[in-house]
C-alpha cells in the first residue's frame, strides 16, 4: 500500500495507464469517510488522435477536504465482468489528511 499525506487544500495527481483498447477500465473504491478526500477522475488527451490499440491514461486528482484518513482502492478491470472475478491490476493508497 502507498501512503500519501496532504494538508487541507493541497491535492496529489496520480497518473494510472489504461487498457482501454482491450476493454479494461480503473474503478476505484473508498474505504472510510468519503468526505475526508475529493476525488476526480479524468482521462488524458484526445481519443480521436490516438491509434485503437493506444491505452489512455486515466488521472485522479485527491484533494484534501477534512482531517483524517481514507484507503482508495483501485482496480483495473473490464466494465461488463463480474466484480468477484480477479482485477488485471490492483493498487491501494493510503490518503492521510493533516494541518
Amino acid at each position: 500500500m502507498y501512503e500519501i499525506n496532504l494538508k487541507i487544500g493541497e491535492s496529489y495527481v496520480l497518473k494510472l495507464e489504461g487498457s482501454g483498447s482491450a476493454g479494461y477500465k480503473w474503478s476505484f473504491r473508498v474505504e472510510g469517510l468519503s468526505d475526508r478526500v475529493n476525488i476526480k477522475n479524468e482521462i488524458i488527451g484526445q481519443q480521436a488522435h490516438y491509434p485503437s490499440n493506444y491505452n489512455m491514461i486515466e488521472q485522479y486528482t485527491m484533494t484534501g477536504q477534512k482531517l483524517g484518513s481514507i484507503i482508495i482502492h483501485f482496480e483495473l478491470r473490464r466494465v461488463w465482468e463480474d466484480a468477484g472475478k480477479a482485477s488485471l491490476k490492483a493498487d491501494s493508497y493510503k490518503i492521510t489528511v493533516e494541518e
